[in-house]
């Protein structure tokens, strides 16, 4: 805080720091993300899913002994009017319970109603934020792997660059793994790699 002294002179002269007051002003402060690096996506971290265990109470009902392990649900559909059918259902819900049962920590992502054409549009308006946001967290090493119903959940980008993206990023930062319901794929193993091809 600046202020004029007592003789009106005009001149200024800063306050003595007082610890207390500092403290009251850093809270006030609203806090800075970095995003992670090596993502050209990048997302505020602090949107992220509340985190469900197996081992603690949680909305599924799901008991199981945690593997200490986090799993990045992904759910999509691709228009406003398939939000909420049973196929998303499945994917917000019984996906979900299923991982919690095999002993994930599971973040659900919610993405319905959204195309897959792009993750990173020309237009932000249709920026697919939630999927940013997940591949930004598992850059930062907050979660451990993504898991999709199915892989058409996750790009349907006609250029292939958006599918090379997600391969790097799971193959750097989630050991090769990609989950889905039918198996679990290792992008480091050849035959996974050709058969992850985001039809």
């Amino acid at each position: 805080m600046v202020l004029a002294n007592s003789s009106g002179s005009g001149t200024e002269q800063q306050d003595s720091p007082d610890p207390a007051h500092q403290r009251q002003l850093a809270a006030r402060q609203i806090p800075r993300v970095t995003l992670a690096a090596g993502s050209r996506h990048g997302a505020n971290r602090f949107n992220a899913p509340q985190l469900h265990r197996p081992d603690r109470p949680n909305p599924f009902g799901a008991i199981a002994a945690w593997n200490g392990q986090i799993v990045e649900a992904y759910g999509r559909n691709s228009h406003p009017t398939l939000c909420g059918d049973a196929r998303s259902f499945v994917q917000l819900d019984d996906f979900p319970r299923e991982l919690l049962s095999a002993g994930y920590a599971v973040r659900v992502n919610d993405e319905q109603g959204k195309s897959a054409k792009q993750i990173e549009a020309a237009d932000r308006r249709h920026n697919r934020v939630v999927l940013q946001g997940i591949i930004a967290r598992l850059i930062a090493r907050e979660s451990h792997y993504l898991a999709v119903l199915e892989l058409s959940r996750l790009a349907r980008d006609e250029s292939g660059q958006d599918p090379a993206y997600l391969k790097k990023v799971i193959r750097e930062h989630c050991n090769g793994t990609l989950i889905t319901r039918p198996q679990i794929l290792h992008l480091r193993d050849c035959d996974d790699a050709r058969r992850d091809d985001y039809e």
